[in-house]
């Protein structure tokens, strides 16, 4: 719900989270103060207002004094935490998820992050013991990196910004599931509750899952504020939406597409079905090609892939923004969980697929999820993402592999049980929005696919020469450009960033040519 900045033992604290925070200004629409503490350490946020708007300033401190945290995202089951730590003896004084993290740090210590479900990146100060903690969500939802500075640290949640208020160092990530205490990452477990295993019938798993589902957006809903839903009238932002709705039947849908979107009549057929109030985003092809410089620097990303998604992406973020709106839902997640990828479903084998399946989820942080985050908190929108909730992701798990991707004589179905859901659900089992196959979002859009074709590609292969083409691929081998695409977002990217500082940009994600998409 923001973005936070903090310096640790470093010369100037103040002023280099200041200067970082001038940076992520987008992130939110609130400067809370600089807290400055001794010695030579800072904490700042831009705080996007969402829960308890006006006391839930940060940094916050536990109720002992002991903590002091900057909070990037959500935790949702706070109220859950909360009653059990004033049990315990820590006093409350605003109705803050951020004030729930400090008291829990303070209680029960690092451990307490175990217990964090929700999607978050934070930094904490131990007061007492001149000390720091910082942790990320188990999926990578909410960004974190961070630099050393001789003995201390700097903690930014743009790449752009701790480049700002670092000098000449070199950046890393806060990983997934990992927590940085005395300078080293540690993974840690999250606590899972609920059904782990599964049933033989696939039925019954459709239906046990869509419960997790309506579970999982109930809690992603904002309190007494509208929310949006990113709609493609795919399989899963369809069932997100249409779980929304359950709720709060005011609940907005985004369409992003011009009168050629694949994704258009299934959006509309779904409207007119449930009487949803859909907002259709349209464009013009030529207009989207002058924002690539933007979605380039917004990404911070050289991968067609995400420049191209991320076009439309921005497009919705900034008319949900336009609309008030400052929370939205959307799929993602729920192909890499449910092989919805071609190139998963299509493996021969039920390891070759669980294998792969792993692969994409391991990279999400780095594809689909920073999209969506740079894309939405650009325009001061959040976006939460229902179908990477704990309990759900580790039902999905166990399920049999036939239940994910179906295979019958010459045929594969993907996404075996979400389809199942739209033969279980009555509303939906007389869409035809169930049947359909997997559309990228910028196809949907009618803007091409994620082939090397298209008016992204075309533009790449007119923008740059052959002669610069070869000389980038001799400069930089390591990074196995293999389209001038890849080499125009590059250098747009290298004339915004110091690439040098930032070498975890090299590993390229392992993504799919044809397919990752909003669905």
């Amino acid at each position: 719900m923001c973005g936070i900045a903090a310096a640790f033992r470093c010369e100037g604290a103040a002023k280099r989270v200041e200067a970082m925070l001038g940076l992520l200004r987008h992130r939110g629409d609130q400067d809370d103060p600089i807290l400055s503490l001794p010695p030579r350490t800072a904490l700042g946020t831009r705080r996007l207002k969402i829960l308890d708007r006006k006391r839930a300033i940060q940094p916050m401190w536990s109720f002992d004094g002991r903590f002091a945290v900057v909070l990037n995202g959500q935790i949702y089951n706070f109220r859950q935490l909360r009653h059990e730590l004033s049990i315990n003896g820590a006093a409350f004084h605003t109705d803050s998820d951020t004030e729930v993290v400090a008291n829990a740090l303070a209680l029960w210590g690092p451990s307490a992050i175990e217990r964090f479900r929700g999607m978050f990146a934070f930094v904490a100060i131990d007061y007492l013991d001149q000390s720091l903690i910082a942790a990320r969500d188990p999926f990578g939802i909410k960004p974190l990196y961070f630099s050393r500075s001789g003995e201390g640290l700097l903690f930014a949640s743009e790449i752009s910004a701790l480049l700002k208020g670092s000098t000449n160092a070199i950046l890393e990530e806060v990983r997934p599931g990992h927590i940085l205490t005395d300078g080293v990452l540690q993974p840690y477990t999250p606590r899972v509750e609920g059904q782990l295993g599964c049933d033989n019938s696939l039925s019954l798993n459709a239906r046990y899952l869509y419960r997790l589902l309506h579970r999982a957006v109930k809690e992603r809903l904002p309190d007494r504020l509208p929310c949006a839903v990113f709609f493609s009238g795919g399989i899963d932002s369809t069932l997100v939406l249409h779980a929304a709705r359950r709720f709060n039947r005011k609940t907005r849908a985004y369409l992003v597409s011009n009168l050629d979107g694949r994704d258009r009549p299934y959006a509309l057929e779904y409207a007119d079905a449930t009487d949803s109030d859909l907002v259709i985003v349209g464009f013009n092809s030529e207009d989207v090609l002058t924002l690539i410089p933007e979605i380039v620097r917004t990404t911070e990303s050289f991968e067609p892939n995400m420049i191209r998604n991320g076009a439309f992406s921005t497009l919705l973020a900034k008319r949900v923004h336009m609309d008030g709106i400052r929370v939205a839902l959307c799929g993602e997640g729920a192909d890499e969980l449910f092989c919805g990828y071609p190139e998963i479903a299509h493996q021969g084998s039920a390891g070759k697929v669980r294998e792969l399946r792993q692969v994409f989820l391991s990279d999400l942080y780095r594809t689909q999820l920073q999209r969506v985050d740079r894309c939405s908190m650009a325009h001061s929108v959040e976006t939460r993402v229902p179908f990477l909730d704990l309990e759900l992701t580790a039902f999905s798990d166990s399920l049999p592999t036939s239940h994910l991707v179906s295979r019958d004589q010459s045929n594969v179905t993907d996404k075996a049980v979400l389809r199942q859901i739209y033969l279980e659900e009555p509303t939906l089992r007389a869409l035809s929005i169930g049947k359909r196959e997997k559309v990228v979002l910028v196809d949907g859009a009618g803007m091409g696919d994620n082939s090397r074709s298209g008016p992204f590609f075309e533009y790449a292969e007119q923008t740059v020469s052959d002669t610069e083409f070869q000389r980038m691929k001799s400069g930089f081998p390591g990074l196995q450009f293999s389209s001038k695409e890849e080499v125009m977002y590059f250098q747009i990217l290298d004339s915004h960033l110091d690439l040098r500082r930032v070498p975890f940009l090299a590993k390229r994600p392992h993504v799919n040519a044809t397919s990752t998409t909003m669905t």
